[in-house]
């Protein structure tokens, strides 16, 4: 005998392999039973609206909040970006440099002009070698 339990020792059961290969197969089979009545009462009430309200049938209205709250804003803004800051300023269509700035405007006129989107692949650009510079002195 191995004497009375310490306090704080836990038992252990020891199965033999047929007791345990019996439970397994007794968890599976329960398992896929539960699983065949939950389709079972499912599919006759999936097709009733009742099931599921508006809020969750237009999936909390995500997308519609996300359609009025960026994506209109930021797309009226990049037409507003596009049409007159690019035209009117970065092309200098319309306006014109003047005092200081005359001289090299001059001089560029044949070059062509600077659109939005170059100067920030070219900003982007410059941060992705600038930070690339910095994880590289860091990790030194």
């Amino acid at each position: 005998m191995a004497g009375p339990r310490r306090r704080g020792q836990l038992r252990t059961l020891h199965y033999s392999a047929g007791t345990q290969w019996a439970f397994a197969i007794g968890d599976a089979v329960l398992a896929a039973l539960g699983v065949s009545i939950a389709v079972g009462f499912w599919r006759e009430k999936s097709e009733q609206p009742a099931l599921e309200p508006t809020f969750l049938r237009r999936a909390w209205f995500i997308d519609a909040s996300y359609d009025r709250g960026i994506a209109r804003p930021s797309t009226e803004l990049a037409q507003v970006t596009s049409d007159d800051v690019e035209t009117k300023v970065i092309d200098g269509r319309r306006q014109r440099l003047a005092g200081a700035f005359a001289l090299p405007d001059a001089g560029c006129a044949g070059c062509r002009p600077v659109y939005v989107r170059n100067y920030a692949l070219g900003l982007m650009g410059g941060l992705v070698v600038l930070l690339a510079y910095v994880v590289v002195r860091a990790t030194s």
